[in-house]
């Protein structure tokens, strides 16, 4: 990981208390089924990790629709995330959601895959 974007998280991290952080910008790209990049009001990227969702990667059966899936949900949408830990790859475990049902729209989500 770059430093440039160690700060950003750092500061997220700082900023988060026993409750979950909120994160709120754009998912301006989709990396497979389970993870976003996330493009903060700040002008920040942030990978996230979906929580609770495994999907295939992107080189595994099903991959592809997987991230096809993820890409109409949330591609090139304002979205928030709540998050509350970082992964061992230092992306930000979150529940995410575009609109006002976040848990449909990731049951939604759960069907398709």
């Amino acid at each position: 990981m770059k430093f440039k974007n160690i700060v950003p998280t750092l500061l997220l991290i700082v900023s988060a208390t026993a409750s979950a952080a909120t994160l709120e910008g754009k998912a301006i790209r989709v990396i497979d089924g389970d993870t976003i990049v996330v493009l903060s009001e700040a002008h920040h990227k942030y990978r996230v990790r979906l929580a609770n969702i495994d999907c295939p990667e992107k080189r595994q059966p099903w991959g592809n629709k997987a991230k096809r899936a993820t890409s109409k949900l949330v591609g090139n949408k304002p979205v928030v995330v709540e998050w509350q830990k970082l992964d061992r790859y230092s992306r930000l475990i979150v529940s995410t959601w575009e609109g006002s049902n976040p848990q449909l729209q990731l049951e939604a989500f759960s069907l398709l895959v």
